[in-house]
């Protein structure tokens, strides 16, 4: 998917956040993990606008039905996967036992991964031109070394027992 070193390589921008809440709020937004989540969805949305609208259909001749674009599935794919990132981060952060949080978030790591597959596929199919791939993978990588610092926090040290309580453990690690 990446061009060779040799090349140049345009980056676009990521889209400047809209209004965003305070950086000192408790609970899952107040993680840098889900911020940096938060931003992957954004940036996706926005490189996906230049994919086809979803109810966009083809007509291949005057007498067919008509179909989906691969186009189209990938665009809503990526938006549903970006989608659950942040979303597995705020669920995880309610759940009142530390290894249920630690689930979420694995499963949150999980659609980081799916994503930037998909986002291969999108580049290989030439739905999505490299250069827009580039940042949203870059973002992805950063959000899923963020998940995995802050599940290990969350794991209980050796010789220390488990503490109860997963929503609030999350908070001290606002400023991660």
């Amino acid at each position: 998917m990446f061009p060779r070193a040799s090349a140049a390589v345009t980056v676009a921008p990521l889209p400047a956040p809209a209004a965003t809440l305070p950086l000192a709020l408790p609970g899952y937004r107040g993680l840098k993990a889900w911020r940096r989540a938060m931003d992957l969805v954004a940036s996706v949305y926005h490189v996906t606008r230049m994919l086809p609208a979803d109810d966009e259909a083809r007509h291949t001749g005057p007498h067919t039905e008509p179909h989906t674009e691969p186009h189209t599935e990938l665009r809503t794919e990526l938006r549903a996967t970006a989608l659950l990132v942040p979303a597995q981060i705020a669920a995880g952060s309610a759940c009142f036992q530390r290894a249920e949080y630690v689930q979420h978030l694995s499963a949150a790591h999980g659609a980081v991964a799916r994503l930037e597959c998909l986002l291969d596929t999108a580049d290989r199919l030439g739905a999505l031109p490299t250069r827009h791939a580039i940042p949203l993978v870059l973002l992805s990588i950063e959000v899923g070394r963020l998940l995995r610092v802050l599940a290990r926090s969350l794991q209980p040290r050796l010789g220390e027992e488990p503490a109860e309580g997963g929503g609030q453990a999350g908070e001290r690690l606002a400023a991660h």
